[in-house]
């Protein structure tokens, strides 16, 4: 694809997210030739910003006949359980799903907006726990599981600095430093996350005690 092309691919999406068009943006990775990794992270942030009313009027479905295509039906009873709603967590997964690099994708995600990481890597955790992710073969309305991986890699190597001093980032890096120790022994993608989570952790302690240790002051009084 050309420069050019790529260009008015960019155009389509900016004047898609200026306008409101959810529905336009689900429809655009089937129509276009070719779904950047900016266009996706674009779309990413779009969804997490959009409301549920939005959401249910771009995706067009009824909930029920959405909710019973999701392989999570079998263990997530009530859809209070979800992270987001179900017309949310559909779109969410439409770009999440899609092809990309990801040397390319973690210099897109460097630019996402904190809170959505946060967000994004809670929903990825969710996502990660659900019983797809042991099958060998993708589900059609959901990422695989190397994807997941591969978008937490890129979230939290392009905000590593952010996640060591928020603390709203620390309950959700424990419960996702939970769940990948205990996939890491059956899944070789999950032991390059494990060791990002660890070393995270590391340097987290060391940022903690430095913190402390600026509370105290010597000072030496000479006669």
């Amino acid at each position: 694809m050309g420069l050019s092309t790529k260009m008015n691919t960019r155009l389509v999406v900016d004047s898609c997210i200026r306008d409101r068009d959810m529905s336009k943006l689900l429809t655009l990775p089937d129509v276009l030739d070719e779904f950047s990794e900016t266009n996706i992270v674009k779309c990413v942030e779009c969804f997490l910003k959009a409301t549920d009313k939005e959401m249910e009027k771009a995706v067009k479905q009824p909930k029920l006949t959405l909710y019973k295509s999701f392989p999570w039906n079998q263990s997530v009873i009530d859809e209070k359980e979800l992270p987001f709603g179900i017309y949310k967590c559909y779109s969410l997964n439409k770009m999440l799903q899609q092809k990309f690099s990801p040397q390319f994708l973690q210099e897109e995600v460097r630019v996402m907006a904190f809170d959505y990481v946060l967000e994004l890597t809670r929903y990825l955790h969710f996502l990660l726990c659900c019983p797809h992710t042991t099958e060998k073969q993708p589900h059609h309305i959901m990422p695989s599981f190397e994807q997941i991986i591969d978008w937490l890699n890129a979230l939290i190597d392009s905000h590593y600095r952010q996640l060591l001093i928020a603390e709203d980032s620390i309950s959700i890096l424990n419960s996702l430093k939970e769940s990948v120790s205990l996939m890491s022994e059956l899944q070789v993608e999950s032991k390059e996350m494990q060791g990002k989570l660890q070393e995270l952790f590391k340097q987290f302690e060391v940022h903690q005690k430095n913190a402390k240790s600026k509370h105290y002051c010597i000072e030496v009084i000479s006669f």
